[in-house]
């Protein structure tokens, strides 16, 4: 099977130069890795956009650049919560599922797609032995602490789940199938023409990916399993120029460091 991951960011340092190569070193006929680089700010100083490859200083990397346009490709609403707060910057961490969709339609010959954020750290110095356990796995999503909860009873937060068993995950790393983004795609838009017509008369949130994501693929059949035993949460942030995570290698995924250094 082929699989695609991306490494998703609003900014390039070395950490995320670090990381990134750590990926690609993995790269063969059945996987490819890209550096996603939200741009919306535009602190590469660039018009370009979408598929590009962009040199960082001795590296030259294969990047897809997001713009705003992008996300108006997709049809699917700038809500991050509210359909009054149209914060675009937003949008990369309320709806995290979009750029799932944007590089599923950019590159739609693969079967699964790994979404890793930036502030995301593999003690060790190659991702080989994280993407072996899985290569072989058939999941349609694999998701960084999924499980069960109960949804909300306020229908303005809530209203597409209201008093249900729903499922939630967090989206620092994730894989999801290709059949499994398409369908996720879909119902955004289904819900989009929803939400419009009855965010008219009252206020109501927009579906958080936290919760849309697992809850949908989980009630409509998909197949999903928790990322666990290679994911570690910590809080607060690790610094990792002071603190010493681990003595040795573990290929233990660590969420949320910070930014200022490479391994």
């Amino acid at each position: 099977m082929k699989t695609l991951t991306f490494l998703k960011t609003h900014f390039v340092n070395d950490f995320i130069l670090s990381e990134y190569k750590k990926m690609k070193a993995c790269d063969n006929e059945n996987h490819k890795t890209l550096l996603f680089i939200d741009n919306h700010t535009n602190f590469l100083n660039t018009k370009l956009n979408g598929v590009q490859k962009l040199s960082f200083g001795d590296d030259l990397v294969d990047c897809f650049i997001l713009d705003e346009i992008n996300y108006k490709e997709t049809g699917l609403p700038y809500y991050t919560n509210d359909k009054l707060n149209k914060d675009f910057s937003s949008l990369m961490w309320y709806c995290c599922d979009y750029p799932l969709y944007i590089i599923r339609n950019q590159y739609p010959e693969y079967d699964y797609y790994w979404q890793i954020e930036s502030d995301v750290y593999m003690n060790n110095d190659s991702y080989t032995a994280f993407y072996e356990k899985y290569e072989n796995n058939n999941s349609d999503l694999i998701m960084a602490l999924f499980k069960s909860i109960n949804g909300s009873d306020k229908i303005e937060d809530d209203w597409v789940y209201q008093g249900q068993l729903k499922y939630s995950g967090i989206f620092p790393v994730v894989r999801i199938s290709n059949k499994a983004s398409d369908f996720c795609y879909k119902r955004r838009l289904e819900l989009a023409k929803i939400f419009k017509k009855i965010s008219d008369k009252k206020t109501y949130w927009w579906t958080y990916c936290e919760y849309f994501v697992p809850t949908e693929c989980t009630l409509n059949g998909f197949e999903c399993e928790p990322l666990t035993e290679e994911f570690i949460r910590i809080f607060p942030n690790y610094n990792l120029e002071k603190d010493i995570l681990t003595e040795s290698p573990n290929n233990k995924l660590y969420h949320p460091v910070k930014l200022n250094i490479k391994r």
